[in-house]
């Protein structure tokens, strides 16, 4: 299940370069060589739930790694690296180990546990297999509101104690 949650988050990041994103949608004044797929904000949070994924199955992550996983220049994570621990969410020792504080966990976490609910109500729901329901649960969990995500709960808890 790690290696499909990292293909998912790889195939999101495919297209983006850290340095160039914006949050100008898509084909909107975008220039040449600009990548406009997601916010910085959604992207950071894939880089997060990617050092979180790696931190959970090695104990920590690596920058060549995270590119490795998501398809991305080693750049790009420098940067990304570099905003996340200037927003006290990581730490990262100079050419070493990355791993997150206290902070950076709890939201890696709730970015993950979204990510696990919404994919657990496609599948439930609209009968989708797990590699579709993981893929759309991907996009979707950085802009779903938090009442939705307490609708998607309680029926999901319905959903359980009428079976």
């Amino acid at each position: 299940m790690l290696l499909a949650e990292v293909n998912n988050l790889k195939t999101k990041l495919r297209t983006i370069d850290v340095l160039s994103v914006t949050s100008v949608p898509v084909g909107r004044g975008v220039k040449k060589g600009m990548s406009c797929m997601m916010s910085n904000n959604e992207s950071m949070e894939m880089y997060l739930e990617t050092v979180y994924l790696l931190e959970q199955s090695h104990g920590h992550a690596h920058c060549a790694e995270i590119a490795k996983q998501l398809g991305v220049s080693k750049p790009s994570v420098t940067k990304a690296m570099n905003q996340l621990k200037s927003a006290g969410l990581i730490i990262k020792e100079a050419y070493g180990t990355i791993n997150l504080t206290d902070e950076g966990k709890l939201r890696s976490e709730k970015i993950y546990e979204q990510h696990q609910l919404i994919t657990e109500f496609l599948v439930s729901t609209l009968s989708l297999d797990i590699d579709e329901a993981s893929r759309n649960a991907c996009k979707i969990e950085h802009v779903i509101s938090e009442v939705m995500l307490d609708s998607i709960k309680s029926y999901l808890a319905k959903a359980e104690t009428d079976e």
